[in-house]
Parts: structure tokens; C-alpha cells; sequence
């Protein structure tokens, strides 16, 4: 048996070794178990590799994740050989999902697709002998590598050398690519924003010019997208929503954030200039990984596009933070957002105003403390930081004062199970209805609220005796 079996393609292919490679497997568990898989297939005579983003990550010297493989072995081979288990419909379109050594990895055929009628989906699915074959029909060049057992890149596409140049270019026709799967109109633009590579003109102007196919794709897939870029780093995501407009492809996929250009605010707080440019300046301030962070900072200011007034002939936004809250729902019904998620993104929205409204003293302890105990806080937090930190100052000591203020009262009130725990000794429903007979349900929730300000206000050093009192004054001041 050939030891390398693409060799008699040399004439056609780019090859390339990847350097110190028994080591690189031997640090990487999922890696391992994969070059497993393809010696045990290349046992029985069949070729295999690792494809795709695997390859293109050992290249650029990070760490593979979801190792794809693919194969000339027929998919009944593949069932002999190992325990493997459907995703979806994944078998019609020849691949399979094995579970091997604590990893999940699809294999699928070296395969050829033909002919699409919803722009998303092969209409013919055909397994095909060659890698050469397969690699022809991927979306773009980076992502077409194969590689080998031995550690040897398989390039048919000119993926190498696009790498070493940071180019992101499709495979043959881009007109013909993004037809068929209009998904690619957004993979390509998200593969520039993530490794911070030049489009390819010729790709750029397919994408511009068949931006309407993207109505094809299912919100689903295209929140995926935005969680895929939002969790590399808040730049790469600011990044992506640049090309968007670039190719005029935001205002189909995020209006809400379109509509922020143009909105000019004051600038002398914010010299970075309009909203829009704003929210990308604070993306690029952003610190955080975390997916949900970054796109709450992209969301945190779309209120500003309906709540624009003037004073004096100044633009001015208040209330816009309930605004964006609103639009925030607007997004994720579109966008099928998990509750979750939804609440996390929409509590920032409503909050990130926290600076200004501790300035001003028009925030109450006991509403820091909720703030602070909220699970969405370290959302909020990070988000705050790039809001204030966006507009071009130094302005650390303001950020480090609002997060100091919040973890002082919940130092001096516990958590949120703790201080629960203690305010409803000194406070709570049936005490009021005991003291102030023939209260009303709502008028319960509104004296224990104000009370339990009130406890708060006084950092809890009161008695339950002054507790009382205050109940009974509050139902005497209801009652007038």
C-alpha cells in the first residue's frame, strides 16, 4: 500500500508538511483520535483526511477544533468499521458522526454537489474516489485543505498560499459558489472579520451583488454566524458588521444597527463620532470573549435611532436605553434568540446607563444592589467598560469607580440569597397584612418595596420594632 497516496497527484497539488508533527498530535487529544480514525480506515485500503478549518487552524499555529474528516471508504465501510450515528439528515448528504476516543467527529464522503433550488442545499449529492474532487467544491480556498496521517497538507486550491497572504477568496467561480449556498455570502465576510484578511475583489463584488440571496438563509443560521463572530473578540465582530455595510448587506441583517448612522450626538461626550460609529468603537474597546457580552454591546445603543430629540439645536437620547431594551426583542423574535439570551442582552440594554444615573444620584442602593446580584451583571459590567472607554479619553478611573460603588453595597448586603434571607426577617408580605389589616394585594407589594428601600437606605441598622413603625406609617399614608 502507498504510504502517501496523493503522490501520484503531485503534478497537481501544492503539498506541505506541518513541522514537528508527531509532537503537534501528541499535544492535541481530539487530533490524536482523529489520525487514529484515518490510520484504522487506511488499514483497510481507503484513503482519508482531515479537511477543512482543522487544517487551516494548524497552519496559522492555533488549535484545531471539531475535527472533520473525509473519506473514499463507502459509507457502509465506515459502518462496519466503527459505531456511528446519524445528525439530521446528515447520511443523505453522505456523512456520518462516529464517537472515538471521547470525541464526536463527522466523516463524510469525498463527494461532488450539483445544482441547488433553494440556494442553500445540494440537489444531488455524488460520492466521488479523489480528494481533488472535493476540495473543487468547497466554499473558500482556505477551508479546502485535506491533510494527511503523516502531517502533509493536500492543496488543490491555492488554500497555502492564500493563507500566507491573507486573502479570503472562494473556490473557482464566486458567482457559482454563493448560488449555490447563500450561507457563504456571510462564512466569507465572517472567515476576513475573524483573522483579519482581505476579500478577494472579484468574491467582495459576488457578495455585494447577490446580497439578496441571503434572504434564503434562515435566521437560525444567520444568529449562528453572529454568535461565531461575536465570540473570537469584540473588534473581529465590529469588524464583520463593517463588511456588512460594505457589501450593503446590514441593513437585511441588522437594521436595527443601520439605522444608527447618521444619529450625531454631542461631541463633547462623544468625540468618536455618531452612534453607529460609537457602537464600533466600543466593540473594538471590548475585552471580553464572551458572545453574549459582544453582542450587547452591539445592541446597547439601537434605542438612540428612536429616541432622537434636540435641545438647544443638540441631539439628545433620553430614555434611549428603554428604547434599545424594546428593540432588543424585536431582535431576537427575528433572530430566535433563547430566553436566555434574550434577557441577558435586553438587561443590558435597559441598564447600561449605570454611570450616569450614579453621577447624577438618581440611583438608589436597593437598585444597586438588585443591579449587582443580577446574573447578567458581569454582562453589564463589561459592557459599561467599553461604552465609557469607546470615546477616546482616559477614563478607567470612572469605569473603576462604578464597578467599586456596586461591590461595596454588595459587600455591605451580601449576596443575593443572603441578603433575601435577612430582609424577609425584617420585612415581608404577611407581616404587613397583619399590620395593617384589610390591605390590598398590589398596595402589599408597594409598602413592602418601599420598605425594603427604606432597610436598604438605613444599611440594614434598624430594628424590627422601627421596621413596624414604618409599615404602619406607609398604610397611614395610603390611606390618605
Amino acid at each position: 500500500m502507498l504510504r502517501n497516496p496523493f503522490k501520484q497527484f503531485k503534478t497537481y497539488f501544492e503539498e506541505k508538511t506541518i513541522r514537528n508533527w508527531d509532537a503537534v498530535v501528541r499535544s492535541n487529544k481530539e487530533l490524536e483520535a482523529a489520525v487514529d480514525i484515518l490510520n484504522m480506515i487506511e488499514r483497510y485500503g481507503a484513503t482519508a483526511l482531515i479537511v477543512g478549518g482543522a487544517v487551516r487552524d494548524l497552519l496559522l499555529g492555533d488549535e484545531p477544533h471539531d475535527v472533520d474528516i473525509a473519506t473514499n471508504m463507502s459509507l457502509d465501510g465506515i459502518e462496519n468499521l466503527f459505531n456511528t450515528h446519524d445528525i439530521g439528515k446528515s447520511k443523505d448528504f453522505n456523512i456520518v458522526a462516529v464517537n472515538h476516543k471521547g470525541f464526536q467527529f463527522e466523516i463524510a464522503n469525498f463527494r461532488e454537489e450539483s445544482g441547488t433550488t433553494d440556494n442553500r442545499h445540494p440537489d444531488e449529492v455524488k460520492a466521488v474516489d479523489t480528494f481533488d474532487k472535493d476540495a473543487a467544491r468547497r466554499d473558500i480556498t482556505i477551508n479546502s485543505l485535506g491533510l494527511t496521517r503523516d502531517g502533509v497538507v493536500i492543496d488543490y486550491q491555492n488554500g497555502i498560499e492564500d493563507l500566507e497572504n491573507k486573502i479570503i477568496r472562494t473556490v473557482g467561480d464566486p458567482q457559482k459558489r454563493f448560488v449555490e449556498d447563500a450561507l457563504r455570502l456571510i462564512r466569507a465576510l465572517r472567515f476576513a472579520s475573524k483573522f483579519g484578511f482581505k476579500i478577494d475583489p472579484p468574491t467582495r463584488n459576488a457578495i455585494e451583488n447577490l446580497r439578496d440571496l441571503i434572504d434564503n438563509v434562515s435566521q437560525e443560521r444567520i444568529r449562528d454566524e453572529l454568535f461565531k463572530i461575536a465570540e473570537v473578540g469584540g473588534s473581529q465582530l465590529a469588524k464583520f458588521i463593517e463588511h456588512l455595510d460594505d457589501v450593503k448587506m446590514l441593513e437585511k441583517i441588522l437594521p436595527e444597527v443601520k439605522a444608527l448612522q447618521g444619529m450625531e450626538q454631542p461631541k463633547d461626550h462623544h468625540p468618536e463620532g455618531d452612534a453607529y460609529q460609537h457602537t464600533i468603537a466600543a466593540l473594538n474597546t471590548s475585552r471580553s470573549k464572551d458572545p453574549i457580552t459582544n453582542l450587547a454591546i452591539l445592541f446597547h445603543d439601537i434605542g438612540k435611532a428612536t429616541s432622537q430629540d434636540f435641545k438647544n439645536g443638540v441631539p439628545i437620547y433620553y430614555g434611549h436605553q428603554h428604547e434599545s431594551g424594546k428593540l432588543v426583542d424585536q431582535v431576537a423574535d427575528r433572530l430566535k434568540l433563547s430566553g436566555d439570551d434574550r434577557d441577558a442582552i435586553k438587561f443590558v440594554a435597559d441598564n447600561h446607563m449605570i454611570g450616569y444615573q450614579l453621577k447624577d444620584g438618581t440611583m438608589k442602593k436597593s437598585k444597586i444592589l438588585v443591579l449587582r446580584n443580577n446574573p447578567y451583571w458581569e454582562h453589564l459590567k463589561d459592557t459599561v467598560y467599553a461604552d465609557i472607554m469607546s470615546r477616546g479619553l482616559p477614563r478607567e478611573d470612572e469605569y473603576n469607580k462604578i464597578v467599586n460603588t456596586f461591590d461595596e453595597v454588595q459587600k455591605t448586603f451580601g449576596k443575593k440569597e443572603a441578603f433575601e434571607k435577612k430582609m424577609s426577617a425584617l420585612v415581608n408580605g404577611r407581616m404587613i397584612m397583619d399590620l395593617i389589616p384589610g390591605i390590598k394585594g398590589v398596595e402589599i407589594g408597594r409598602i413592602k418595596n418601599q420598605t425594603r428601600d427604606w432597610v436598604v437606605s438605613k444599611n440594614f441598622k434598624v430594628t424590627p420594632e422601627e421596621v413596624n413603625n414604618y409599615i404602619k406609617k406607609a398604610g397611614m399614608m395610603n390611606e390618605r
